[in-house]
């Protein structure tokens, strides 16, 4: 099943940051991290994520053709900026923030197809995302073994603010959100850790 969201295409980070717990998660996405100043094709881009300590996002909100977020370290969080702030005329992008996860290379029958970012959702889509910044954060969880439902292959997930889940892969002609329906407490739970991004 061909998948054409831009939260399903590569994601560019910008930063003059040399390390983050954010780029760290996002390089679990295999996200495409650069300097502000690199001549980075970004025509292949479904999102691009500026992560700076000042805000210098506006040439780049500008200029971007796809969806763009930016992301302020201040004081103990962060302060998130959409591309609307710097573009009056430009739509009010959905994202949604999720804990992205690390998992081995699975094969999957072929009537499901797989998830192209695993995570652990923690707020759901949507276009107000600016007032969800403190949920950008570190995070301890345990996930269960890879689990068969219904309609998807899925971990169950625990945290300190209830369970959640990881969807791997689904039932063409389902969506990922079929998951949270279906899932149940899991064996042989791993314990992790993991930063959110905006997703």
């Amino acid at each position: 099943m061909s998948r054409q969201l831009d939260s399903e295409k590569p994601f560019l980070i910008l930063t003059n940051l040399e390390s983050h717990p954010i780029l760290d998660a996002y390089r679990i996405m295999n996200a495409v991290i650069r300097p502000f100043d690199s001549d980075q094709d970004r025509s292949t881009f479904g999102t691009i994520i500026c992560l700076s300590t000042e805000d210098v996002f506006e040439p780049i909100a500008k200029s971007c053709e796809c969806r763009f977020f930016g992301i302020l370290p201040f004081h103990d969080g962060f302060i998130i900026r959409q591309k609307k702030e710097y573009v009056p005329s430009a739509k009010v992008e959905g994202a949604y923030i999720g804990i992205p996860t690390l998992h081995e290379k699975e094969d999957y029958p072929p009537e499901f197809w797989a998830v192209s970012y695993p995570h652990i959702t923690l707020v759901p889509p949507n276009h107000k995302i600016h007032l969800s910044a403190d949920k950008l954060q570190q995070f301890d969880y345990f996930y269960s073994e890879l689990m068969l439902t219904d309609n998807t292959y899925v971990h169950h997930v625990l945290m300190e603010s209830g369970p959640h889940h990881i969807t791997r892969a689904v039932r063409n002609g389902m969506k990922p959100v079929i998951a949270g329906k279906e899932v149940v407490p899991g064996k042989m739970y791993t314990e992790c850790t993991g930063h959110s991004v905006i997703m």
